[in-house]
């Protein structure tokens, strides 16, 4: 399996994996085990991170490793909040995000060689 399969197919399982029923909102592990206090926001990150790490594979630039990190980060902080936290992770959706820059970059990327 390509790197960039796996990439893909985590980030949806951690962010929209499942869909509540009678909306259009979805979601992931992510925001799940955020309900439990630090320790699912701390295992919630300690993925994104891994994602990032992944991604570093690409050969990214220290500025968008940095800003994908930032989102693992932001995600984290936010999913500490008692109560609410949870619920704001379910919209945040880091890993997305992340995966949103990583596939920009690889795009610039792919136009930049091919020039």
């Amino acid at each position: 399996m390509l790197l960039l399969e796996r990439i893909e197919r985590e980030a949806a399982r951690l962010d929209t994996r499942f869909l509540i029923p009678w909306t259009r909102v979805r979601y992931g592990w992510d925001p799940i085990w955020s309900v439990v206090p630090i320790v699912g926001d701390l295992v919630a990150a300690g993925y994104g991170l891994r994602l990032v790490a992944w991604a570093h594979r690409f050969g990214l630039g220290p500025t968008l490793t940095a800003r994908m990190v930032l989102n693992v980060a932001i995600d984290f902080g936010v999913g500490i909040i008692p109560i609410v936290g949870p619920f704001i992770d379910l919209f945040y959706r880091s890993n997305m995000r992340n995966l949103a820059l990583l596939l920009a970059e690889l795009k610039r990327q792919m136009a930049r060689d091919h020039q």
